[in-house]
């Protein structure tokens, strides 16, 4: 592109309908202006000579030193001859108005400047052609009067369309030589888009060479810059709009802080003290906060105690805590008092937890304790007492004497108000409209019977208050066996009605110190103190034959009747009382005596031995299913009474036909099992009597038939070799007894292993468990037990349901081991299944589960599993 001088006449608003171009030619070609000064106009560069053409005035300092220049064209065309005198063209010209504009070329003599555009000749209107439509200039730069200088209608705004008084800039003409004359103003029509970052449109007519320039990103003053000339100042980016600018931020110069690209919508600004420009909260001055910035930008992070009262101010008055600003995860934290925990992390609410008490959160947030158990002193409360059932097991808490069940739970027997099965424990309910309650026993009764069409189930609970003021019970009803005058089944604590807690001739407050629930009946003692050292104990029965435990006919009670009283000078210790499938049977530990009672059909009435008085122990035959009847079939059906004594007492049996058992004046202890009975005497023999056909005597002079399909003996007969028993134990065919030199001593069936020995032969007489012992227990064909020296635990026998606790379903016919650890203390065993104690107080269990007496939801673990 070549370039182009512009030749600029400023022309003011008066002055444009002057600016004209003339027709006629200029008389005098003499110059009138000094001669050292700028020319202003053709006639001020004039030599004086009219035929070498009109010398220019070039304004914008084209030409000599007074802006003169040359002519362009001569006055005459080709073949014409120039007067120097007469200032005339003369001779012919062939065609004078080619364009036939009606002006004669100046060629020809005429002062059509261009005789070949019919829009271009002297004294025609000067416009600066605009089409309002398309915004743009329709003829740019057509020269239409014959002077360059002239390049808008004055008259019409044609050149001024924003009125500010400046001719468009792109309103040009070009002379002959190439130069350029047009308008000034740049922004003539439309409004002005300011350069970035600025925004806002600018009215054109607020632009024009003369207007002051102002920080808004336009040329204001058409000199082709942009904000030029004003002042500059450094700005600083406020990222985060606080007003505060960053101070690790070099800056920017500008004219304004428009001038700069906002940062996230904010301002530049002057300041730069702002340390962290990402956080509206930190600046000079700022409060510090406790949210892991440096807030008030003096080159520490969350400093107390500013912080620290951040944090009061959001989380007041946090109970058991103190809250402050955490140094390491910069937040708020609460401290909390001794013994409370924040449980629930939710700040507002402080320490909410009392560890000291509360058993979900028991010492520490998260330790809950089993269900039922309480929290003392930050510690989960021990099992103090634990019940198998048919297919269910209970618990006592040792300190508040609450109850939680666990299994089979088809006739509500856990008490959790429901009868679904629950594999884990859950608390007993209380009863309806009443409070948790404390209790002092419970016992865990019922039977379970296999039968060819599935299982025949009937359990019920019940549990002495630890006030020994009432006998709760719940399960199974229909018999009348929970004692509330009704036979619904209730899923919750029902009292047992109509025990009277006074009497007459009573010294003080009767408490009911033992309970056992049977297949369909339940048993309860009370004592009752009568003064001058005399006690009554009362035995209430109720449910299917009632009565007959009562030594009546066969008649069923609803609610607690009266059995039998005796009193006594020397209170014996009450230790506990449990009921079997037939056969319930107490020992009294001040007179030695047992007493034995048992539900069948039409039992002949007897007298009680004089001097009874009360019952301590309880053994049951322990065996579901059919029981053979017959005269003096001991364990099974059979009632039995110890009588009185220090040292022990006469025993006496009723079945079919009432009996003494002879030789029994001594007993302190007695088991039974599935057909037998045994009793261990003071001086530590067992006697037993019974059923004899697996050897379940341990004396094989236990009576014979010659077919061996039978064998039994109303008569105890001593345990071979046994002298110094402390413990005895029966259980479907099988008996231990645990010595005082810690030796176990089995006898009986072993078709599973049960005794121990290495083999499956059956034994008649007692033989030796390799070890030394300190708890034993006996399942229906599996044994487990204790050792004295390292408290490891030990199983043997069946063990088709994992019973055993050694990971397989292998029968083991000589002793395993439970695990690997050295802590247990105790051991109890169901039919399957078997649980044991820790030392510390935890409660383990193994073996069948097929109604959730393991907890774990499966039909049987061969491990033990924790009850939580």
């Amino acid at each position: 592109m070549r370039s182009r001088r512009r030749y600029v006449l400023v022309l003011g608003l008066a002055c444009w309908t002057a600016c004209s171009d003339s027709t006629t030619p200029p008389t005098s070609d003499t110059g009138t202006r000094d001669a050292g000064a700028h020319c202003a106009t053709d006639a001020d560069c004039t030599d004086g000579i009219y035929c070498n053409g009109v010398e220019r005035c070039i304004a914008d300092g084209g030409g000599d030193a007074r802006g003169c220049a040359p002519p362009l064209t001569t006055p005459c065309a080709a073949g014409m001859t120039c007067s120097e005198i007469s200032h005339q063209c003369t001779g012919s010209c062939a065609q004078p108005d080619a364009d036939g504009d009606g002006h004669t070329s100046m060629q020809c003599g005429g002062d059509d400047c261009d005789d070949t555009d019919a829009h271009r000749f002297p004294g025609n209107v000067e416009v600066c052609l605009f089409d309002a439509t398309s915004g743009m200039r329709l003829m740019p730069g057509h020269d239409e009067d014959c002077n360059a200088m002239t390049y808008a209608n004055g008259m019409t705004r044609d050149g001024d369309h924003d009125v500010d008084g400046f001719v468009d800039a792109a309103c040009e003409n070009t002379d002959a030589t190439g130069h350029v004359f047009g308008g000034r103003d740049c922004a003539d029509v439309q409004p002005v888009a300011p350069a970035a970052p600025f925004t806002m449109p600018v009215p054109a007519a607020a632009v024009h060479p003369t207007q002051a320039e102002i920080c808004n990103g336009v040329d204001d003053d058409c000199n082709g810059q942009i904000d030029d000339g004003l002042p500059q100042n450094r700005y600083y980016p406020d990222c985060d709009g606080d007003q505060f600018g960053d101070a690790n931020s070099a800056g920017m110069l500008a004219c304004a802080p428009g001038a700069l690209t906002a940062c996230n919508g904010h301002a530049w600004t002057l300041d730069h003290t702002d340390c962290d420009d990402g956080s509206n909260t930190a600046h000079v001055g700022a409060p510090e906060l406790c949210n892991g910035i440096n807030d008030d930008c003096d080159t520490m992070t969350d400093e107390a105690p500013a912080a620290d009262a951040d944090c009061t101010t959001q989380f007041p008055g946090t109970p058991h805590a103190t809250v402050a600003c955490s140094g390491t995860t910069h937040m708020c934290a609460l401290t909390c008092a001794a013994s409370f925990g924040d449980c629930n992390h939710v700040l507002a609410d402080g320490c909410e937890v009392d560890l000291r008490t509360d058993a979900t959160d028991c010492g520490s947030c998260g330790h809950a304790c089993p269900p039922a158990a309480t929290c003392s002193a930050m510690t989960c409360e021990q099992v103090g007492l634990v019940d198998a059932g048919a297919a269910f097991t209970c618990v006592l808490y040792a300190t508040s004497g609450h109850a939680a069940c666990w299994g089979e739970n088809n006739e509500g027997q856990l008490g959790d108000g429901t009868t679904i099965d629950r594999p884990t424990p859950v608390a007993v309910a209380p009863p309806v409209g009443g409070v948790t309650q404390s209790f002092g026993t419970i016992d865990a009764g019922g039977r379970r019977q296999e039968l060819e069409m599935g299982n025949l189930d009937q359990s019920h609970t019940c549990a002495t208050t630890r006030a020994g003021d009432a006998i709760y019970c719940w399960g199974r009803g229909v018999e009348g066996q929970l004692g509330y005058s009704g036979t619904a089944t209730h899923s919750a604590p029902t009292l047992a009605a109509g025990i009277p807690m006074a009497s007459a001739g009573s010294t003080g407050t009767p408490t009911l110190v033992a309970v056992a629930a049977g297949a369909t009946w339940t048993i309860g003692v009370q004592r009752d103190p009568l003064g001058m050292s005399q006690v009554e104990y009362q035995q209430w029965s109720w449910g299917e034959g009632a009565t007959e435990i009562a030594g009546g006919g066969s008649t069923s009670y609803l609610t607690p009747m009266r059995a039998v009283a005796t009193t006594s000078t020397t209170p014996p210790a009450i230790r506990s009382v449990s009921a079997g499938l037939d056969t319930t049977c107490y020992i009294v530990s001040a007179t030695s005596a047992v007493y034995c009672t048992q539900a069948s059909s039409a039992p002949a009435p007897y007298a009680l031995p004089a001097g009874w008085t009360g019952a301590a122990q309880v053994a049951t035959n322990g065996v579901v299913g059919a029981v053979s009847s017959g005269p003096l079939y001991y364990g099974g059906n059979v009632t039995c009474v110890l009588g009185p004594g220090p040292t022990g007492g006469p025993v006496s049996c009723t079945g079919s036909v009432p009996g003494l058992v002879p030789g029994l004046t001594d007993a302190v202890e007695i088991a039974v099992g599935g057909r037998f009975a045994c009793a261990r005497r003071a001086t530590g023999a067992v006697m037993c009597w019974g059923d004899n056909e697996r050897g379940e005597l341990g004396n094989p002079a236990g009576g014979a038939l010659p077919d061996m399909s039978h064998q039994w003996t109303n008569t105890p007969v001593a345990v071979v070799g046994i002298t110094n028993a402390i413990q005895i134990t029966a259980g479907g065919d099988h008996a231990c007894a645990l010595l005082a030199d810690h030796s176990v001593w089995c006898w009986g069936a072993n078709d599973h292993g049960q005794l121990g020995l290495g083999n499956n032969t059956e034994m008649t007489v007692p033989t030796a468990i390799p070890g030394t012992w300190k708890s034993l227990a006996i399942g229906t064909s599996h044994t487990c037990g204790v050792r004295s020296t390292d408290a490891t635990l030990w199983c043997w026998g069946a063990n088709a349901r994992g019973q055993l606790g050694d990971g397989t379903l292998l029968e083991r016919f000589s002793a395993v081991q439970v695990g690997i650890d050295t802590d247990w203390s105790a051991v109890t065993a169901g039919s399957a299944h078997t649980c044991a104690l820790k030392t510390d107080g935890s409660l383990w269990c193994w073996g069948a589960d097929d109604a959730g007496q393991l907890l774990d939801g499966q039909a049987w673990t061969s491990v033990p599993i924790a009850v939580p």
